[in-house]
């Protein structure tokens, strides 16, 4: 996972800090700062790093600082920080893991979990999932499926149709979903009686819902019963 740049970690307790001169011995592992960062303008320093790894992505040679046996708070777990200096970045990144592996390999790991966002971002900002509200039990679960399944179509449609310019400013337009969905809102959409030709079992259902409330009028809430005042008195 990504860290900030100015998280503070400790070592674990098998490696307490040193004991100083006066007071009671310390229980707690030393103070580990990855990074170094200011404070009321003052300059705190980094820790030196426990082992360093270097590799090549392409042209470019990419630094790894590898922080061990690390702890923090209320949490059991032990996990490392791995500090990654890319050239191709103006800020070295802070990951987290407890994946015995070179830099290289976590790296490409966290590289490759940046797609998996397009996914929620697509179905919640593009197609309007996050402008819907559901309360039933049954439906926390199936309004976040639909919007994952909407997002999935959208995002093949765009990828195997051509891409369609936004504006006449989009010189070089790219098969996203945001143009695909922006193409999509000024098309006009065909009669319903054109879709139920193409397959039989597209057909209009017949049934009355006009007295039906919509809306947030249509949850069914309970009324909460009203509580008896007890009487008290002489």
């Amino acid at each position: 996972m990504r860290g900030a740049t100015n998280l503070t970690f400790r070592r674990s307790s098998s490696r307490a800090a040193k004991p100083g001169a006066r007071g009671r011995k310390p229980t707690l592992g030393e103070v580990v700062r990855p990074l170094p960062r200011t404070f009321k303008g003052k300059l705190i320093p980094g820790n030196d790093a426990h082992r360093v790894e270097t590799f090549w992505e392409g042209k470019y040679e990419v630094v790894g600082l590898w922080f061990d046996s690390l702890v923090v708070a209320d949490c059991p777990y032990v996990f490392s920080c791995l500090v990654i200096y890319h050239p191709k970045y103006k800020k070295p990144w802070v990951l987290l893991t407890d994946i015995q592996a070179g830099a290289e390999t976590i790296f490409l790991l966290y590289r490759c979990r940046w797609p998996v966002e397009s996914l929620p971002q697509t179905g919640k900002q593009l197609l309007g999932g996050h402008r819907s509200f559901v309360h039933s039990e049954t439906c926390t679960y199936r309004l976040p499926e639909l919007c994952l399944l909407a997002a999935s179509i959208s995002q093949y449609l765009s990828a195997t149709s051509p891409a369609v310019a936004t504006g006449f400013w989009d010189r070089n337009p790219m098969p996203t979903p945001g143009r695909f969905a922006c193409a999509l809102r000024g098309a006009i959409m065909p009669d319903f009686d054109t879709l139920s030709g193409v397959s039989a079992r597209v057909r209009r259902k017949a049934s009355v819902h006009v007295h039906l409330p919509k809306g947030i009028l249509g949850h069914r809430r309970q009324r909460r019963e009203a509580k008896t005042p007890s009487l008290t008195g002489n």
